[in-house]
């Protein structure tokens, strides 16, 4: 009898505690679904506001959020809450259709563009603190890029990336860093002309541009790395280059303008206002547009820790895509491969006479 009363009793306590639990987290419903309407609200602001710009950035994880507090709400019978989540989740995720909705056509057409008629480039940010050299130089062959823009180069790294890739790479620019995390490099297996290291009079923060002959036009590829907008002083060095940079591209290296390629960590997702007005401004659009949401960079080793940040974008007579995202290789971006190539139509369009 005993037995069976201990038994009762310890099936009481798991009901109470499953319903103190279940009680639990319905009443987090409700300031779930406030957050996410706040995050929404103070998002509006990310043109101005460095914290407002961090929510804009988190997007995709508030739609996980809203989707989870939906998915629980309509589990327990709290269909308004549910619903409020879902119009929430769907209101951030309409600010993310830039990076699963192809506008331009790309994506569509790199499937039947052959290899030799892109030029592959590849953006590496490779943390100045890892010392996992070799995987980088063997991720770097692997990726068959014409060029590779590194970021975050250590001189250690440059001089093990000159012993091993310059017969593969044999154009390059270097300005490495032994105490920042701004250290860049352009490798090429294109000869590079008028390659230049410019730095918008901040020595630390320092962008590369060179011209390469590609298809007989020309194609100015710029590599660059912003700070991080934490804090008002990021936010503002941030924009700041990127606005400096916009200007850079509008104004023609030669009489004869080139089209322009730029790739590089961002430290911005293309859910940003801020990456629209950049794009705007610099007559740019998103390689990585239609390719889906796998994030470049990781808080931890899971998709919701995940953001995109690392870029690349080009200007209008050609086209791009996100050709891959490669594995880790010991730093917290990942190296991520574009191809770009002419879109034959617009050739075409300006071709034809006016009537």
């Amino acid at each position: 009898m005993s037995t069976d009363v201990k038994k009762c009793g310890r099936f009481v306590l798991t009901l109470l505690s499953a319903r103190f639990v279940l009680a639990l987290l319905s009443g987090l419903v409700w300031p779930l679904c406030l957050a996410c309407a706040m995050a929404l609200g103070v998002s509006l602001f990310a043109r101005s506001w460095w914290a407002a710009d961090i929510l804009a950035n988190l997007r995709v994880q508030l739609i996980l959020m809203a989707s989870s507090v939906a998915l629980f709400s309509f589990a327990v019978h709290r269909y308004r809450h549910g619903v409020a989540a879902l119009v929430l989740g769907f209101c951030h995720a309409w600010w993310c259709l830039s990076a699963v909705w192809d506008t331009s056509g790309g994506n569509s057409q790199s499937a039947i563009i052959e290899r030799r008629q892109c030029l592959r480039v590849c953006t590496a940010n490779v943390l100045s603190s890892n010392h996992r050299h070799q995987e980088i130089i063997d991720q770097i062959r692997d990726s068959d890029a014409d060029i590779v823009a590194v970021l975050e180069l250590t001189p250690e790294l440059m001089e093990r990336m000159k012993g091993e890739l310059s017969d593969e790479y044999p154009a390059s620019v270097w300005q490495p860093q032994s105490d920042g995390n701004f250290g860049i490099g352009l490798l090429s297996r294109l000869p590079l002309t008028s390659p230049e290291v410019f730095d918008f009079e901040t020595p630390w923060l320092p962008s590369i541009q060179a011209q390469v002959e590609f298809e007989g036009r020309s194609v100015r590829v710029i590599a660059t790395h912003p700070v991080p907008p934490m804090f008002r002083r990021g936010f503002q060095m941030r924009n700041s280059q990127l606005r400096m940079l916009a200007n850079v591209i509008r104004k023609p290296v030669t009489e004869s303008p080139a089209d322009t390629i730029l790739v590089g960590d961002l430290n911005l997702t293309p859910w940003s206002p801020v990456f629209d007005d950049f794009c705007r401004d610099a007559g740019l659009k998103n390689a990585s547009a239609g390719t889906g949401l796998t994030p470049t960079w990781y808080a931890r080793r899971a998709f919701p820790f995940g953001l995109m940040l690392d870029h690349g974008l080009c200007s209008e007579d050609l086209n791009g895509v996100r050709q891959a995202v490669l594995p880790e290789m010991g730093s917290d971006h990942r190296i991520v491969v574009f191809d770009f190539w002419w879109d034959k139509s617009r050739k075409i369009a300006k071709s034809e006479p006016e009537p």
